[in-house]
């Protein structure tokens, strides 16, 4: 390989990285490992086209925001502004202090043997640890560590960075939170409550186990006449006197909704009714929300294992199936699970038979509820809502028929009337004159995993003839559990031109390992966490982090339950890319839909940040955006950067050093930084860097080979000049060491 196509392609691959740190208290002569002398390098074209790859990387470094440190015999002997600010003390409190003495207990055993190795010898190039420490004022901070084992002042010790990792940590546990909880009542969720059920089932332990599920009798009035918000609050005081009536409750969970489930141990079929009646009494006293005083009643269903069932679908099932048999029976009382509930079967057969007929009795309608471009105030996408509007019963909430669909099966012909009269009406809308917009249909479990969906799709689409870009499918979390399926068929239907979004995102399995390997392009913030944003900060804080998460993985999102200004407000802040919800819009028949256009747009721009100042923030988060991947690349790079001035006193003082090279040099930047050629480089090398220094600050662009504790390197420094005056040189090394004695030729 040619030299110079050698170092092209090594300069590539080795744009170092920055370190922004500085140490005011200068370190020792730093006794280092001395090999061979190297000679400089001749091939001139080579140095040409170094300089020239060079000097489309250099950047400048802004001022650290990390915490510095030296631990010498254990005892803190340096420390640095930021990490004074960060801990809460004075220099003086600091120096001369046990390093550990600040430690959390737990962590200190292994921070503390890691420190004794390293002071006693351990060579390696850096240790990297995150831990717990106590400020002055008690309060618990989280860092991440950094250190390496330096000479200082002619003794071992070992110097570092520090970095506070608290809202990092912070998020990471809202989002682990977010998984197993119910947001609103921070009980159990769902997911949470059949993985501790099946572990039971699973426990040689359970003899005998009860599965008790409840609802609340005409909580659906409650939510109707006095609104969501009185409603939630509703649920939270259900969960509360829930967890205090019964203390021996061992499971207790929102299964969702007005839903509640409760597991119970080796208790036999007295002992549960017993409990089952005390949950029973704990709703006869009012519940006082707000200026309502509301009496609320649970029906209870209980299934036993293993007399009911084996596994924990059917245990919830015949649980679920129980509950209505205690409805059927007037409500407000509990039943155990028995197969001969005909009445519920007849009614659940009589529902399904309607369902069959919907279709071909045009009952079935499509609202269109519009999503907001919360830059600029215009609509850009809407969501499909089936209703039903029975011929003789009125209309009927999706809450009612769809489940009952996705269990018979029947939701297959359903979502397919869905998909292809939505594909109709919006292409109708284009052919109108309307701007083009983007039109989202939910999928159920069953849909996504029928077999000819993505054929469905495909033929819907060509038969509407309306782009593909312009649908979107929602999906939820609970139904890429199966992930390799799952993976299959949101690829292929990706392959088709579709848009896929992940609606209710925190609400469901929440785990995040699929979000970078499935085709999503949008996340939806559920309901449950706008709802209370302005008013709770662990659900600001849970749709800043989505909000953040969700745009380095370059997906957009999007929040419902947009209901306030206050709503709007903070998700414009925060570079919310779209919002839904009753602010703008509730669900609208298409016609009502389209003549309400001006209406949402006068919302917008009545109450939220204008364009203008909108897309600033946009342009702002960019610029940091652009920022952190800049720092992030120079991080991951092989080889070093450093920069020196010369004082008043014409001395050459190196103001930054970063790179995976330095540490391979043995050197970390705390022993460059602030620090004259000699504190650096060998004795014998010293004469040699002074007048390639001295050449770069006269303007002269420079190119030298190196050796430094085995390491063999190529240097350039290039001279950064400010109204004609050299006031810096920056200087980028890489590595030869491999290949120097076949690729170079020294003198």
């Amino acid at each position: 390989m040619e030299l110079t196509t050698y170092l092209t392609i090594t300069l590539m691959i080795s744009i170092t990285s920055l370190l922004f740190l500085t140490i005011r208290e200068r370190q020792k002569r730093i006794k280092l490992q001395r090999e061979s002398h190297n000679h400089f390098l001749r091939d001139e074209q080579a140095i040409e086209n170094f300089r020239e790859d060079n000097s489309n990387y250099v950047r400048l470094v802004e001022d650290t925001l990390a915490g510095i440190y030296i631990v010498q015999n254990n005892d803190i002997v340096y420390v640095n502004e930021k990490l004074q600010e960060l801990l809460g003390y004075q220099e003086g409190e600091l120096i001369g202090s046990k390093a550990l003495n600040m430690v959390h207990p737990d962590d200190k055993p292994l921070l503390g043997e890691n420190l004794r190795l390293r002071l006693q010898g351990d060579n390696s190039p850096k240790i990297q640890h995150q831990f717990r420490a106590f400020r002055k004022d008690r309060s618990i901070v989280h860092l991440k560590v950094i250190g390496s084992k330096i000479e200082y002042q002619g003794k071992p010790a070992v110097a570092g960075t520090v970095l506070d990792i608290t809202e990092q940590v912070r998020a990471e546990e809202a989002m682990d939170y977010m998984a197993y909880h119910d947001p609103l009542t921070g009980l159990a969720n769902r997911y949470r409550f059949n993985k501790q059920l099946s572990a039971l089932i699973e426990d040689e332990n359970t003899e005998q186990l009860a599965v008790l599920f409840f609802d609340l009798d005409r909580f659906k009035l409650v939510n109707d006449s006095m609104g969501h918000g009185v409603g939630d609050l509703l649920l939270k005081e259900v969960s509360n006197r829930l967890k205090s009536c019964v203390n021996h409750i061992e499971g207790l969970a929102r299964y969702g909704g007005d839903e509640f489930i409760v597991s119970l141990v080796n208790k036999d079929s007295q002992e549960v009714a017993n409990i089952a009646k005390t949950i029973l009494q704990s709703f006869v006293e009012p519940f006082y929300i707000e200026t309502y005083e509301l009496y609320i009643t649970p029906s209870i269903g209980v299934s036993l294992y293993p007399t009911n069932g084996e596994d924990v679908e059917t245990l919830v099932r015949k649980a679920d199936s129980a509950m209505y048999q205690a409805k059927s029976k007037g409500k407000n009382n509990f039943q155990f699970y028995r197969s001969n509930h005909s009445n519920h079967i007849f009614e659940r057969l009589e529902i399904e038979a309607d369902l069959r007929k919907a279709i071909g009795q045009q009952e079935f309608e499509l609202y269109y509820q519009p999503k907001i471009n919360l830059q600029s105030g215009r609509i850009s996408g809407t969501e499909a809502l089936i209703r039903w509007k029975h011929a003789e019963k009125g209309m009927i909430s999706p809450a009612e028929f769809i489940p009952l669909a996705e269990e018979t099966g029947l939701i297959i012909p359903i979502g397919e009337w869905v998909l292809r009269q939505a594909c109709i009406q919006n292409k109708k809308w284009q052919d109108d004159g309307l701007d083009p917009m983007v039109v989202s249909v939910n999928l159920s479990v069953r849909q996504l995993y029928q077999p000819n969906l993505v054929d469905m799709v495909q033929d819907i689409l060509r038969e509407t003839d309306l782009d593909p870009y312009y649908l979107e499918l929602e999906i939820t979390e609970s139904m890429i559990m199966d992930t390799e399926r799952g993976l299959k068929v949101l690829h292929e239907l990706k392959d088709l031109g579709v848009q896929i979004s992940l609606d209710d995102f925190g609400t469901g399995y929440s785990s995040l390992h699929y979000l970078k390997d499935f085709p999503i392009n949008k996340l939806k913030i559920d309901q449950s966490f706008v709802r209370n944003s302005t008013e709770d900060k662990n659900d600001e804080a849970i749709i800043k982090t989505i909000i953040v998460m969700a745009h380095q993985l370059d997906f957009e999102v999007i929040a419902e339950g947009v209901e306030t200004v206050e709503h709007l407000g903070l998700l414009q802040r925060n570079l919310c890319n779209e919002a839904q919800g009753y602010l703008f819009s509730k669900p609208l028949p298409p016609k009502d839909f389209i003549t309400n256009f001006d209406r949402m747009k006068q919302i917008f721009d009545q109450n939220g940040i204008s364009e203008d100042d909108s897309r600033k923030k946009w342009i702002e988060k960019a610029k940091e955006l652009d920022v952190m991947e800049l720092r992030d690349t120079f991080r991951q790079q092989q080889g070093m950067i450093f920069k020196f001035i010369k004082n008043e006193e014409g001395k050459f003082i190196h103001t930054m050093c970063g790179g995976q090279l330095m540490h391979r040099m043995g050197l970390i930047s705390e022993q460059v930084i602030g620090n004259e050629i000699e504190n650096v480089f060998p004795s014998n090398d010293i004469e040699k860097k002074y007048n390639d220094y001295e050449s770069a600050w006269n303007g002269e662009e420079v190119s030298y080979s190196g050796e430094m504790n085995g390491v063999h390197y190529i240097t350039t420094l290039r001279p950064i000049r400010k109204g004609g005056v050299v006031t810096e040189v920056i200087g980028s090394s890489i590595e030869v060491t491999m290949n120097q004695k076949e690729e170079y030729l020294f003198v």
